[in-house]
């Protein structure tokens, strides 16, 4: 039997506001022990965030292990007032960023009864750890790569 992407998805998803700080982003996400989420602004979606944006906007570059980056609290702010002087100035420059600065506005989205297995090759084949579920513009859910994760583990 097939699962499908409503079988596995997150249906009480946290947003940001694209006005939200960086600094207040990083914080909330590593509060609720989450990489990202979407951006949404008067019930319409506008994209996608994550750490891995911050990331790449501190490194000026696409890093696939960027977590040297993170303190050792694995908090933006611990970044910003830590003493590695080559990323110092890279950091106190996300204090003036806001979401939308640094946010993928071209979010992947996938439809309640797309089937896993599909979501699974789309997340592969564009790299992603998470993508949004939308029905008819609306957003109903998100599934990440430890969604999968535990699918596999569980079958």
């Amino acid at each position: 039997m097939y699962k499908y992407a409503k079988d596995i998805m997150t249906g009480d998803v946290f947003s940001v506001r694209p006005t939200m700080s960086v600094v207040d982003m990083d914080a909330e996400l590593l509060k609720r022990g989450i990489g990202g989420a979407p951006v949404v602004e008067d019930g319409k979606l506008l994209g996608v965030v994550s750490r891995s944006d911050i990331a790449r906007k501190l490194s000026g570059d696409i890093s696939k292990d960027a977590d040297y980056m993170w303190g050792s609290e694995g908090s933006l702010m611990s970044v910003l007032v830590g003493t590695n002087k080559s990323i110092k100035p890279a950091a106190e420059s996300l204090r003036e960023l806001c979401v939308r600065d640094i946010m993928t506005d071209n979010s992947v989205c996938v439809a309640p009864d797309d089937r896993v297995d599909a979501v699974a090759k789309l997340m592969v084949s564009k790299r992603i750890h998470r993508v949004l579920v939308a029905e008819e513009d609306k957003l109903v859910g998100i599934i990440s790569s430890l969604d999968m994760v535990r699918i596999v583990y569980e079958t």
